[in-house]
């Protein structure tokens, strides 16, 4: 990686950390997704998932490196990652549809992973299984329908200027599928 890579991605990585302190204190409230999405969106599924993994460690060191978090949290954010570059490869007014849909899905299968990771790790049966799975349906509808919202508002607005940023600071050649002249 270059220089200007890293940079990008270590500015990107501490504004995870910075967008998730904003609104940690509200369960279910967050805009580390849509800040995600649109990385990847513009940067590309490498430089997606190099955020993500750099936002999950860095967010194990400032909250704590729980087995259950760590887990879940290097597979769930670059996998998120690639979903969300892959929704940037697709042109014109589908683009922004489907990536509100892949967010909110994705969003729900970050519960769904919980519900399968967490109960194995923490070793819950049967009924404490199914208390867990109950009791995150209904932060899993708040967490959905946040990062719905938070993409329907913002997607139209950062994207281009993370655009314009991804065209001022690096090189054409920099990006294996070149920057665009919509993108110029």
């Amino acid at each position: 990686m270059k220089t200007r890579d890293l940079a990008i991605i270590a500015v990107f990585s501490a504004l995870l950390i910075a967008v998730q302190v904003a609104l940690g204190f509200i369960a279910g409230v967050e805009l580390v997704s849509v800040t995600l999405l649109v990385f990847s969106v513009v940067f590309g599924a490498k430089r997606g998932v190099a955020v993500a993994i750099a936002f999950s460690l860095l967010r194990c060191i400032v909250w704590g490196a729980y087995p259950t978090v760590i887990v879940l949290y290097l597979i769930y954010y670059p996998l998120y990652a690639i979903v969300c570059a892959r929704c940037g490869k697709i042109k014109g007014k589908k683009r922004y549809p489907v990536s509100v849909i892949s967010a909110g899905l994705m969003t729900a299968c970050f519960t769904l992973l919980d519900d399968v990771i967490s109960p194995l790790i923490m070793g819950f049966k049967g009924k404490a299984w199914l208390y867990y799975f109950y009791n995150s349906l209904i932060t899993m509808g708040t967490h959905v329908g946040c990062v719905v919202a938070t993409v329907i508002v913002l997607f139209p607005v950062l994207v281009p200027l993370l655009t314009k940023l991804k065209v001022a600071y690096f090189q054409e050649g920099d990006f294996p599928d070149g920057v665009s002249n919509e993108e110029k």
